[in-house]
C-alpha cells in the first residue's frame, strides 16, 4: 500500500511538471512518504494521498488531497520554495496541524 501511494504521488508530480523523464528512485520514494510523525502514519492509514501543485519561476503552489473511506479532504493551497518542495513535498504542502487532525480522524 505504501509503495502504491508513493508511486501515485510520483506519477502526479511527473505529470504536473514539464520534466519529460522522471525516475522512481529509493530516494524519491523516501521523500514522498516521509516517515516522520504525523505524515508517515497518515500515508499508511488512508486510501490515497495526492499532492496537487503548479510551478512558476519563484516557487510552487500546492495543496494535498486525501481520500479515506469514501471521504475526500483537501488542504488549503500554500506557496513554498522549490528546494523545500523537492526535499519534503508532503510536509511542505500540508501543515502539520492539518495532518494531525486528519490522522486523528483515521482511528
Amino acid at each position: 500500500m505504501k509503495n502504491l501511494i508513493a508511486y501515485t504521488l510520483l506519477f502526479i508530480a511527473a505529470l504536473a511538471t514539464s520534466i519529460a523523464s522522471a525516475e522512481i528512485t529509493g530516494d524519491m520514494e523516501k521523500r514522498l512518504t516521509e516517515k516522520g510523525y504525523p505524515y508517515g502514519l497518515l500515508v499508511e492509514r488512508v486510501d490515497s494521498v495526492k499532492i496537487l501543485f503548479s510551478e512558476d519561476q519563484q516557487g510552487i503552489s500546492c495543496s494535498v488531497e486525501l481520500e479515506n473511506k469514501g471521504s475526500l479532504h483537501k488542504s488549503d493551497t500554500v506557496y513554498v520554495k522549490k528546494n523545500r518542495f523537492e526535499q519534503k513535498p508532503l510536509s511542505s504542502c500540508l501543515a502539520r496541524s492539518q495532518a494531525k487532525t486528519w490522522l486523528a480522524q483515521t482511528f
